[in-house]
């Protein structure tokens, strides 16, 4: 069975960190997506599906576990209205926050997170059991 939790959002100097558990019961696997201006629910469930099979911790999963099987754990993390969100393409709540705390306007031209040193990361703890 495999489930996913969400970790972190945010910038990865202020994240405390997390030990990945691996034993005869589970093992757990961190996935990594970065965000900015505008970035969509469904671009980051794309981003942690594809660091499950190309990320560090791909060799860890199982072969039977599948990129659809990532997704399903990753959409059931969500709550109804992120699922609708997910669906409809909408931003994601992390982006509009950093967007707000910058002081960066929704689809506007200007590129201002290029300014930044950093992207802030989404982090999940995907939860495979034995």
């Amino acid at each position: 069975m495999l489930s996913a939790r969400y970790e972190y959002s945010g910038y990865s100097v202020y994240w405390g960190g997390h030990r990945e558990t691996d034993n005869d019961e589970y093992s757990e696997h961190l996935l990594y997506a970065y965000y900015g201006k505008d970035t969509t629910l469904a671009s980051i469930i794309d981003q942690l599906v594809e660091d499950s099979y190309s990320g560090p911790g791909c060799e860890m999963l199982p072969e039977d576990v599948t990129e659809d099987d990532v997704r399903a754990a990753l959409l059931e993390m969500l709550s109804d209205e992120g699922r609708a969100d997910y669906a409809s393409g909408a931003i994601a709540e992390c982006s509009s926050y950093w967007m707000e705390a910058n002081d960066i306007e929704s689809g506007s031209e200007d590129d201002e997170d290029d300014d930044y040193c950093e992207s802030p990361i989404f982090i999940v703890v995907l939860t495979y059991e034995k």
